[in-house]
Protein backbone atom coordinates (compact mmCIF):
# COMPACT_ATOMS: atom_id res chain seq x y z
CA UNK A 1 0.00 0.00 0.00
CA UNK A 2 1.26 3.47 -0.95
CA UNK A 3 1.65 6.74 0.16
CA UNK A 4 -1.35 7.75 -2.55
CA UNK A 5 -3.43 5.01 -1.26
CA UNK A 6 -6.87 6.58 0.41
CA UNK A 7 -8.35 5.30 3.52
CA UNK A 8 -11.88 6.38 4.04
CA UNK A 9 -13.24 7.42 7.51
CA UNK A 10 -16.88 7.96 8.49
CA UNK A 11 -18.19 9.17 11.26
CA UNK A 12 -21.81 9.42 12.64
CA UNK A 13 -23.00 11.21 16.07
CA UNK A 14 -26.00 9.35 17.14
CA UNK A 15 -27.37 11.73 19.54
CA UNK A 16 -28.24 14.19 16.51
CA UNK A 17 -30.36 11.25 15.02
CA UNK A 18 -34.02 11.89 14.95
CA UNK A 19 -36.62 10.16 16.82
CA UNK A 20 -37.37 8.06 14.19
CA UNK A 21 -33.70 6.41 13.61
CA UNK A 22 -35.49 3.18 12.86
CA UNK A 23 -36.33 4.49 9.54
CA UNK A 24 -33.53 5.90 8.02
CA UNK A 25 -32.53 4.37 4.10
CA UNK A 26 -30.17 1.17 4.02
CA UNK A 27 -31.88 -0.31 6.88
CA UNK A 28 -33.51 -3.72 6.45
CA UNK A 29 -36.24 -4.78 8.48
CA UNK A 30 -33.83 -7.49 9.87
CA UNK A 31 -31.41 -4.57 11.07
CA UNK A 32 -34.71 -3.17 13.29
CA UNK A 33 -35.70 -6.40 14.89
CA UNK A 34 -31.95 -6.99 16.22
CA UNK A 35 -31.66 -3.30 17.02
CA UNK A 36 -34.60 -3.58 19.36
CA UNK A 37 -33.46 -6.76 21.11
CA UNK A 38 -31.38 -4.00 23.13
CA UNK A 39 -32.96 -2.22 25.92
CA UNK A 40 -30.73 0.65 25.99
CA UNK A 41 -31.54 3.05 23.11
CA UNK A 42 -27.65 3.99 22.70
CA UNK A 43 -27.11 0.60 21.71
CA UNK A 44 -29.69 0.23 19.27
CA UNK A 45 -28.70 3.77 17.92
CA UNK A 46 -25.25 2.05 18.01
CA UNK A 47 -26.73 -1.37 16.17
CA UNK A 48 -28.72 0.74 13.38
CA UNK A 49 -26.11 2.84 12.46
CA UNK A 50 -23.44 0.42 12.26
CA UNK A 51 -25.88 -1.03 9.52
CA UNK A 52 -26.80 1.90 7.73
CA UNK A 53 -22.35 2.50 7.46
CA UNK A 54 -21.92 -1.50 6.55
CA UNK A 55 -25.31 -1.43 3.99
CA UNK A 56 -24.62 2.16 2.21
CA UNK A 57 -20.52 1.86 1.82
CA UNK A 58 -20.05 -2.03 1.72
CA UNK A 59 -23.11 -3.41 0.39
CA UNK A 60 -22.11 -7.07 0.16
CA UNK A 61 -20.64 -8.43 3.23
CA UNK A 62 -19.96 -11.48 5.28
CA UNK A 63 -19.87 -13.00 8.95
CA UNK A 64 -16.60 -14.64 9.12
CA UNK A 65 -15.54 -17.40 11.62
CA UNK A 66 -14.49 -14.78 14.37
CA UNK A 67 -18.20 -13.49 13.87
CA UNK A 68 -16.71 -10.03 12.10
CA UNK A 69 -18.26 -8.18 8.92
CA UNK A 70 -16.47 -8.71 6.01
CA UNK A 71 -16.44 -8.37 2.12
CA UNK A 72 -14.93 -9.72 -0.60
CA UNK A 73 -15.08 -6.40 -2.58
CA UNK A 74 -13.44 -3.85 -0.02
CA UNK A 75 -11.54 -4.15 3.19
CA UNK A 76 -13.72 -2.37 6.48
CA UNK A 77 -14.00 -2.27 9.77
CA UNK A 78 -16.55 -0.98 12.82
CA UNK A 79 -16.21 0.63 15.84
CA UNK A 80 -18.17 2.43 18.20
CA UNK A 81 -18.19 4.38 21.80
CA UNK A 82 -21.01 6.18 23.44
CA UNK A 83 -22.06 8.55 20.61
CA UNK A 84 -19.92 8.15 17.94
CA UNK A 85 -19.62 5.40 15.37
CA UNK A 86 -17.55 4.67 12.67
CA UNK A 87 -16.82 2.58 9.27
CA UNK A 88 -13.20 2.27 7.82
CA UNK A 89 -12.56 1.42 4.24
CA UNK A 90 -10.16 0.67 1.83
CA UNK A 91 -8.00 -1.37 0.06
CA UNK A 92 -6.06 -3.45 2.60
CA UNK A 93 -6.30 -5.14 6.13
CA UNK A 94 -7.26 -2.62 8.35
CA UNK A 95 -8.91 -2.35 12.25
CA UNK A 96 -10.08 0.75 13.66
CA UNK A 97 -11.04 1.41 17.13
CA UNK A 98 -12.91 4.64 18.92
CA UNK A 99 -13.12 4.94 22.73
CA UNK A 100 -14.62 8.01 24.64
CA UNK A 101 -11.49 9.62 26.62
CA UNK A 102 -13.94 10.63 29.72
CA UNK A 103 -15.09 7.20 31.01
CA UNK A 104 -14.46 5.47 33.77
CA UNK A 105 -11.74 2.72 33.90
CA UNK A 106 -10.25 0.15 36.07
CA UNK A 107 -7.63 1.04 38.26
CA UNK A 108 -5.65 -1.86 37.36
CA UNK A 109 -6.36 -1.99 33.53
CA UNK A 110 -3.02 0.10 32.98
CA UNK A 111 -0.98 -3.11 34.41
CA UNK A 112 -2.72 -5.11 32.91
CA UNK A 113 -2.63 -3.68 29.28
CA UNK A 114 0.45 -1.65 29.00
CA UNK A 115 4.20 -2.19 29.07
CA UNK A 116 6.48 -0.26 30.87
CA UNK A 117 7.67 2.06 28.24
CA UNK A 118 3.79 2.79 27.77
CA UNK A 119 3.20 3.39 31.21
CA UNK A 120 5.84 6.13 31.13
CA UNK A 121 3.77 7.42 28.01
CA UNK A 122 0.60 8.03 30.41
CA UNK A 123 0.45 11.76 32.27
CA UNK A 124 -3.56 11.76 32.19
CA UNK A 125 -6.69 9.80 31.88
CA UNK A 126 -6.97 10.08 27.95
CA UNK A 127 -3.28 9.09 27.26
CA UNK A 128 -4.47 5.62 27.90
CA UNK A 129 -7.38 5.69 25.74
CA UNK A 130 -4.12 6.70 22.93
CA UNK A 131 -2.89 3.28 23.57
CA UNK A 132 -5.88 1.28 24.10
CA UNK A 133 -6.90 2.68 20.52
CA UNK A 134 -3.63 1.61 19.37
CA UNK A 135 -3.73 -1.64 20.71
CA UNK A 136 -7.31 -2.68 19.92
CA UNK A 137 -7.06 -1.08 15.99
CA UNK A 138 -3.66 -3.48 15.72
CA UNK A 139 -5.61 -6.20 16.58
CA UNK A 140 -8.74 -5.73 15.01
CA UNK A 141 -7.01 -4.99 11.62
CA UNK A 142 -4.95 -8.68 11.87
CA UNK A 143 -8.63 -10.05 12.81
CA UNK A 144 -7.77 -11.98 15.55
CA UNK A 145 -9.77 -9.88 18.73
CA UNK A 146 -8.15 -9.17 21.93
CA UNK A 147 -5.15 -11.92 22.85
CA UNK A 148 -4.13 -13.55 25.98
CA UNK A 149 -0.78 -10.87 27.00
CA UNK A 150 -2.03 -7.61 25.39
CA UNK A 151 1.10 -5.88 26.27
CA UNK A 152 2.94 -8.15 23.34
CA UNK A 153 1.00 -5.68 21.30
CA UNK A 154 2.45 -2.10 20.56
CA UNK A 155 0.49 0.93 21.07
CA UNK A 156 3.89 2.95 20.55
CA UNK A 157 4.42 4.76 18.39
CA UNK A 158 0.40 6.08 17.64
CA UNK A 159 1.59 7.26 14.21
CA UNK A 160 4.17 5.22 12.37
CA UNK A 161 5.16 1.41 11.54
CA UNK A 162 4.85 -1.17 14.40
CA UNK A 163 5.59 -5.15 14.25
CA UNK A 164 3.49 -7.96 16.16
CA UNK A 165 3.56 -11.60 15.37
CA UNK A 166 6.00 -11.40 12.38
CA UNK A 167 3.47 -8.68 10.78
CA UNK A 168 4.14 -5.11 9.92
CA UNK A 169 1.43 -2.56 10.78
CA UNK A 170 0.96 1.46 9.96
CA UNK A 171 -1.07 3.11 12.71
CA UNK A 172 -2.52 6.68 12.72
CA UNK A 173 -4.39 8.13 15.99
CA UNK A 174 -6.91 10.96 15.68
CA UNK A 175 -8.10 13.06 18.11
CA UNK A 176 -11.90 14.03 17.79
CA UNK A 177 -13.84 15.90 20.26
CA UNK A 178 -14.09 13.52 23.23
CA UNK A 179 -12.86 10.47 21.40
CA UNK A 180 -9.40 8.87 20.87
CA UNK A 181 -10.06 7.21 17.49
CA UNK A 182 -6.80 4.61 16.13
CA UNK A 183 -6.88 3.30 12.30
CA UNK A 184 -4.32 0.69 11.72
CA UNK A 185 -3.37 -1.18 7.98
CA UNK A 186 -1.34 -4.27 7.51
CA UNK A 187 2.18 -2.89 5.92
CA UNK A 188 4.79 -0.54 6.22
CA UNK A 189 3.83 2.47 3.80
CA UNK A 190 1.70 5.57 5.25
CA UNK A 191 -1.85 6.56 3.97
CA UNK A 192 -3.83 9.24 3.09
CA UNK A 193 -6.90 9.89 5.31
CA UNK A 194 -10.62 11.59 4.17
CA UNK A 195 -12.71 11.70 7.10
CA UNK A 196 -16.33 12.13 6.45
CA UNK A 197 -18.73 12.80 8.82
CA UNK A 198 -22.09 11.72 7.87
CA UNK A 199 -24.78 14.37 9.41
CA UNK A 200 -27.83 11.60 9.31
CA UNK A 201 -30.08 13.03 11.37
CA UNK A 202 -30.90 16.02 9.26
CA UNK A 203 -30.92 14.39 5.45
CA UNK A 204 -27.68 15.97 4.71
CA UNK A 205 -25.21 14.39 2.36
CA UNK A 206 -21.72 14.76 4.23
CA UNK A 207 -19.22 17.48 5.52
CA UNK A 208 -15.74 16.85 5.17
CA UNK A 209 -12.53 17.05 7.67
Amino acid sequence: MGKNDLIKLVLVDISKLKEDFLNISYITEEDKINALKFKNIIDQKQHIISAYLKRKYVKDYFIDEHKKPKSNVTYFNISHSENLVGIVLGNTDIGLDIEYKNKERKKDLINYTCNEEEIKFINDESDFYKLWTSKESLLKCLGTGLVNNIKEVNALPLDGIKKYRDNVFYSHYIDYLDYSISITIKGDKNFNLRIVIEEVAYGKEVSII
